[in-house]
């Protein structure tokens, strides 16, 4: 992934066509204004963007620097759920190999849009999903998801998949529908980051909506 963005290929049309609104705007206009040229991206993803591009400038290696990284945390996160995912060694291996010498996501890692972190924010709630007996009902659960939400489009789906699955789990784990509601209440405060963060990110498409 670093050879690949070190390589420094030439930005090609769709990625000039969101680097101008990052040159055009300021992180004010990213949040509040259609952006331009038929494109659309995350909030998250421009803030980041924008401020990297005050210190790295609009080069090629600047702009691509938050995909690369997101490309690698994404081989990082996906052995720490691989171990928790498969009990065989061969399994894991293979997993974290997918991910890790997969052409397209190498591809993906040194291009100037927001694809590296939805697979970024995919891998953090499957990590989310196996750790769920030590994290789930803790406040920094909810958290983490309110912010994925703010930087991957599918994490809203990825998330919905998380919730229901808990609770099919607790249906499944406490048969009496009072123990299933006392489990509710006591994941509450991690749903509410959830609902905050779609929220959030319901008001950023209202206020600057994809054209």
């Amino acid at each position: 992934r670093v050879r690949a963005w070190a390589h420094e290929r030439s930005l090609w049309l769709d990625e000039v066509l969101l680097a101008t609104n990052i040159r055009d705007r300021d992180t004010v206009q990213l949040l509040t204004q259609s952006l331009s040229n038929s494109q659309s991206a995350p909030p998250g993803f421009l803030v980041l963007t924008d401020l990297g591009s005050s210190v790295w400038g609009l080069s090629e290696l600047g702009l691509r620097l938050l995909p690369m990284m997101a490309s690698i945390g994404s081989v990082v996160i996906a052995v720490a759920a691989g171990r928790r995912l498969f009990t065989s060694r061969a399994a894991q291996l293979a997993f974290v190999s997918f991910l890790a010498f997969s052409p397209v996501l190498i591809y993906y890692s040194q291009e100037f849009k927001q694809y590296s972190l939805d697979v970024l924010a995919t891998l953090v709630v499957l990590l989310m999903w196996v750790r769920r007996d030590q994290w789930a009902p803790h406040w920094t659960y909810g958290l983490v998801g309110l912010l994925l939400v703010q930087f991957s489009i599918t994490a809203v789906f990825s998330l919905l998949a998380l919730g229901t699955s808990l609770m099919i789990e607790w249906l499944f784990k406490y048969r009496p529908i009072a123990h299933v509601g006392q489990e509710f209440r006591r994941h509450l405060k991690v749903f509410f980051f959830w609902l905050v963060g779609g929220v959030l990110h319901g008001l950023y498409l209202l206020t600057a909506p994809p054209n």
